[in-house]
């Protein structure tokens, strides 16, 4: 009888006789590389970049937590100095409003004092003209008498 080879063994034993034939027959095909201590390599790489990328975004967080808090600050700044303003811009408009209550007040005081003195200047001049009146009646009427 004759011997012959399990199917398994037959198929090794033709991928090893081929095996070569392709590798040597295609030149010009591009080798497939895995990559893995690239892979690796970049890893470990952007693994221990790691540490520098957080401590940036630590000082970016911290500088942009102190620019929030500094227009805070100048924020509540502003809204007391407002507030301030405008207590003094009441305090300014009641001002002006007793300054206004005062002019006319002044206003009207003298127009009254003005009123008075020409009275008193009409009845100055109306009392000045009855006495002198009075004595040239009397003289004419003495003159009159006379004759």
């Amino acid at each position: 009888m004759k011997k012959t080879l399990h199917p398994a063994a037959r198929c090794l034993l033709a991928a090893l006789i081929l095996a070569p034939a392709l590798l040597f027959a295609a030149p010009d095909t591009p080798i497939a590389k895995a990559g893995y201590f690239n892979d690796m390599y970049n890893g470990i790489k952007d693994f221990s970049e790691l540490p520098s990328d957080i401590n940036k975004l630590k000082e970016d967080y911290n500088s942009a937590a102190l620019q929030l808090e500094q227009a805070q600050s100048s924020l509540e700044d502003y809204r007391q100095q407002s507030e301030s303003l405008k207590q003094q811009n009441e305090q300014l408009a009641q001002q002006n409003r007793q300054l206004a209550e005062t002019v006319n007040m002044l206003k009207d005081a003298n127009e009254a004092r003005e009123a008075t003195s020409h009275k008193l200047r009409i009845m100055l001049y109306t009392a000045l003209g009855l006495f002198a009146g009075y004595f040239v009646f009397l003289r004419v009427v003495r003159f009159k008498l006379r004759k």
